[in-house]
């Protein structure tokens, strides 16, 4: 999405945890789009989540933000029941998915309060909108949500969209295919849906997965897809 909203003329604060990932994006990005304003904070929201968001709020102190996307996600690449997953596993899983989420939209909703104007993307996951439940990933599933209602009527959009599968390293055993997308497939339409709806699958294969996804009756919908994580986690041993 950062190529996209760079394309479209936006300047851009990148937070990520790796310093050399930053560096090579916004090198990315400067060579794309030479006269746009990249700023990188080094940020493990899995870990120094009060550290970080000092220095968020420093950089973004005498800057006007107009959007937010809260992109960042952990989750289980193998399949796992409840009582399975470890401590570290679970506490990075709140802290990514939740509470850094929390506090970094917290941040920066203050400031646009001010200004009665912004727009707030929280990237969820189809888990929660496609399917009726997300077996061996229930802490993940249970850590995405929106806050549209609380702030429309003070100018700004809060936004939930909830793809399905894209090709990432967090979901490692999947392939590209008609339903699994590449990252720049979805980035075009995510970006042009921010500002258009509250929950939204702004993909349109992934809303045809959610049309036949809801075709199905729920138990059988239900169990296939346990068949499928008890299958991803005998193919994908932790």
């Amino acid at each position: 999405m950062a190529f996209e909203l760079v394309r479209r003329g936006l300047n851009l604060i990148l937070v990520g945890r790796n310093p050399e990932k930053l560096k090579q994006v916004t090198g990315e990005l400067r060579a794309e789009v030479p006269t746009a304003e990249l700023v990188s904070i080094v940020f493990d929201l899995s870990n120094d989540i009060p550290d970080g968001i000092q220095r968020l709020e420093k950089a973004i102190e005498r800057l006007d933000v107009g959007i937010l996307v809260n992109n960042a996600a952990a989750s289980y690449a193998v399949p796992k029941c409840l009582h399975e997953v470890d401590e570290e596993m679970y506490t990075e899983l709140v802290k990514v998915n939740m509470d850094a989420l929390t506090e970094i939209t917290r941040v920066v909703l203050l400031r646009m309060l001010k200004k009665k104007k912004g727009a707030i993307v929280n990237v969820g996951s189809g888990s929660s909108v496609i399917a009726p439940s997300y077996p061996m990933f229930t802490v993940y599933a249970g850590t995405k949500a929106s806050l549209h209602h609380e702030y429309k009527e003070k100018g700004i959009d809060v936004q939930c969209q909830v793809p399905s599968y894209i090709v990432t390293k967090m979901v490692p055993d999947k392939r590209r295919s008609f339903f699994n997308s590449a990252p720049e497939e979805y980035a075009l339409p995510a970006v042009r849906a921010i500002g258009f709806g509250t929950t939204v699958l702004p993909y349109w294969r992934h809303s045809i997965q959610c049309y036949f996804a809801k075709l199905a009756p729920e138990s059988i919908l239900n169990e296939w897809l346990l068949r499928s994580a008890i299958k991803r986690r005998e193919q994908y041993p932790a």
